[in-house]
């Protein structure tokens, strides 16, 4: 997240294929179903620095860094939630996201479920966090 984008527009040329390649295994306590850690906000610094690379060499995708962004948040909200923990500064900041960047996620692609999420998050992540809490 941290590299990728920096060592493809170095490219002269990309190729790409249809082929897989890999495949994800899923483990219970693997990083994907893990309940939150503060290193997973590293997810939202890399897309802030994507985000900060795109709208200086593509503005007119400027749009679409923002909607990753706020996915990345989600990521770590629900992790929040599934924790059980409320970690003031870090909802905050989440807060913040949400309030920054919401417009563009609901302009993209995502899931109605996603995006009741991040809209209930963007109107106020605490009160929605400690619902999700009660509800476990």
């Amino acid at each position: 997240m941290f590299t990728t984008y920096k060592l493809v527009a170095k490219c002269k040329s990309i190729t790409v294929g249809g082929e897989y390649k890999y495949f994800y295994r899923t483990r219970f306590e693997s990083i994907m179903t893990l309940s939150f850690k503060p290193s997973h906000m590293d997810a939202i610094e890399g897309k802030q620095q994507l985000n900060t690379y795109i709208e200086h060499y593509y503005p007119s995708l400027s749009r679409f860094s923002h909607a990753e962004i706020v996915y990345a948040a989600n990521l770590c909200s629900m992790r929040i939630a599934r924790g059980g923990v409320l970690y003031k500064n870090y909802i905050e900041e989440l807060q913040e996201i949400y309030r920054k960047y919401e417009f563009d996620y609901l302009r993209g692609k995502s899931s109605i479920k996603s995006k009741v999420f991040s809209v209930l998050a963007f109107i106020n992540l605490r009160f929605l966090l400690w619902l999700l809490k009660k509800r476990h």
